[in-house]
């Protein structure tokens, strides 16, 4: 046993090794305690039948086609085995499972990958101290916690750790005595690639990844690489294929020209050179979608171009490590730059979760800066810096303990997240809080209005108000809906206030009428009623409607001037 840990940790200093399990479990232990989240853990766990009736046949369909067009089936096999461990406890939350499970899962998994890092930086730095300090950026950079902490981010965490494997092994085979060269290091970096692109398709530009540590601080020429690396790109060919045959081309609601994915995905490298280097406002749904990134004329062109200056003159100098760290960088997020439209892009092309592996680079970077510059100074830097992220991430972690939580700081971080604002009705209705869910979906449809899921669950929330007594449909609401008439006819008069204003005129008049039952003297309620009837080009009723305000409250100047422009139309006098 002592022969092969010398094998794996030659002349390991354990205390690297505890100091990194201390500090990811400082940092991280909360998400043990996390619920699931109505964000695709539901789709892809607890109400996925396959995941939770574990047998080999399911374990197996996995493997035999996609599942809601992604071909994960390494992923999907692992929650399978989660969700039986999971069932074996006699208690468990209202989905059925136990959601310990899945994130001890998600947080040692991020444990075992820090550890590889520290593998890697130990044999390209040569400075244990210097390996240890890039090791800590990637366990505890704080764009690491959305994989970390939610459910569903255990593929980019499964996908990274076979990612990470592969490199490692490689690095040691490369390192192996010619001509004798064992090729089990070889062989087990080809497991580990072909693993990482099972378990998550954006694993298939890993090859850069490995050129871009192999060219420059392995020194292995063209030649090599080429030999080595080519079959790992065979490799991803029936991946491709698959994926491609089940995920046909995106329809999204707005695609770039081919030049304006160069600017979008330029935008993008800014916006991860940022985030890496200035962690703050982190939320799952930044809004960057390529339709906003364009439509910001001057500022597309400087957030979209300077990535390819910065590379051109990273080439062109070949500094190291510049050179390498933007390579493992741009190889990591080669395929959710925007090159090619995914699905995501219709809310961000941008997101957290896609950097998990490409943290590889800033940790390789922070690691050289220690080794070249390793003074008492750049450490204390170090460590204040490397402490104001360990609790920025344990803050950033926390916000994903539950839906409102997390869909609360993500509005707040992105007002404009429409999905978000949707997914927050979607919960407060289920808290029996029907009125405060009309007004987020109205919110929701007002920043998109195309968002056909926010106006059905609107529709849905409309009727459940419409069947329920006012005590019922306002519990709760009162701090956000107005209800200072007793019998609440002014909070159904401003819920369909919000549905008119995003042109759902059959929930407004439902909610009119409500509120006509409620006092049926509220004369804003027939205006509203009023204009719903204009709009749809019913002019007697509407001026019917008008009529019945003024007689309620002769004062009320919209309506008499409605009056009047329908008379003008009508050639009533």
């Amino acid at each position: 046993m002592q022969a092969l840990t010398n094998r794996i940790m030659p002349e390991w200093r354990y205390s690297s090794f505890l100091l990194l399990v201390a500090a990811v479990f400082a940092v991280f232990y909360q998400v043990c305690s996390h619920d699931f989240l109505a964000m695709d853990d539901e789709y892809n766990i607890y109400l996925n039948s396959q995941v939770i009736n574990f047998n080999i046949t399911n374990l197996v369909n996995f493997w035999k086609e996609p599942y809601g067009a992604m071909y994960i089936p390494v992923t999907y096999d692992m929650w399978s085995i989660q969700a039986k461990i999971s069932s074996l406890y006699s208690t468990v939350n209202e989905t059925g499972f136990y959601p310990i499970i899945f994130h001890t899962s998600n947080l040692l998994l991020h444990l075992a990958n820090s550890f590889i890092v520290l593998l890697i930086l130990r044999i390209l730095l040569k400075n244990q101290r210097a390996a240890l300090a890039g090791a800590l950026v990637f366990a505890l950079h704080p764009v690491q916690a959305e994989p970390v902490a939610w459910v569903t981010g255990f593929k980019d965490v499964l996908s990274g750790f076979w990612s990470l494997m592969a490199i490692w092994q490689y690095i040691l085979y490369t390192r192996t005595a010619s001509p004798g060269r064992s090729l089990i290091p070889y062989a087990l970096a080809t497991i580990s690639f072909l693993l990482a692109i099972l378990s998550k398709p954006g694993a298939v530009t890993l090859p850069l990844v490995v050129c871009a540590i192999a060219y420059l601080p392995l020194n292995r020429n063209v030649r090599q690489l080429a030999k080595e690396l080519i079959p790992w790109v065979i490799a991803v060919i029936p991946v491709i294929l698959v994926t491609k045959l089940y995920q046909p081309d995106i329809e999204l609601p707005f695609i770039p020209d081919f030049w304006q994915r160069f600017l979008v995905a330029g935008d993008a490298l800014s916006f991860y050179i940022y985030k890496i280097t200035l962690p703050l406002s982190l939320c799952p749904d930044y809004g960057r979608s390529p339709q906003l990134v364009l439509d910001h004329s001057w500022m597309m062109y400087l957030t979209g171009l300077a990535p390819y200056l910065i590379i051109f003159l990273l080439v062109w100098k070949k500094p190291e490590p510049g050179l390498t760290i933007a390579w493992i960088i741009i190889g990591a997020l080669l395929p959710v730059l925007g090159f090619i439209p995914f699905s995501f892009q219709e809310i961000s092309t941008v997101a957290d979760r896609y950097l998990y592996v490409a943290i590889l680079g800033a940790a390789y970077g922070v690691g050289w800066l220690l080794d070249r510059y390793n003074t008492r100074a750049a450490w204390i830097i170090f460590v204040a810096i490397m402490t104001l992220m360990g609790l920025k991430t344990s803050s950033q972690a926390s916000y994903w303990r539950d839906h409102l939580t997390i869909y609360r700081h993500t509005v707040d971080v992105n007002p404009q997240s429409w999905i978000y604002i949707h997914n927050q009705g979607v919960e407060e209705h289920k808290r029996h809080h029907p009125s405060i869910a009309i007004k987020l979906y109205a919110e929701s449809l007002k920043i998109n209005p195309n968002y056909v899921t926010a106006r059905e669950n609107l529709e849905k929330a409309v009727q459940y108000v419409a069947m329920t007594i006012p005590e019922a449909a306002f519990s709760g609401d009162s701090e956000n809906i107005d209800t200072d008439i007793a019998d609440h006819a002014g909070g159904y008069y401003k819920l369909g206030r919000l549905c008119q204003e995003v042109n759902a005129q059959k929930e407004a008049l439902i909610l009119y009428q409500k509120a006509l039952e409620a006092n049926h003297a509220y004369a804003r309620a027939y205006l509203g009623i009023g204009e719903i009837f204009t709009q749809i080009d019913m002019k007697e009723k509407a001026v019917e409607a008008y009529r019945k305000a003024l007689e309620t409250d002769p004062t009320l100047v919209e309506a008499q001037k409605n009056l009047a422009l329908l008379g003008t139309e009508s050639g009533h006098d």
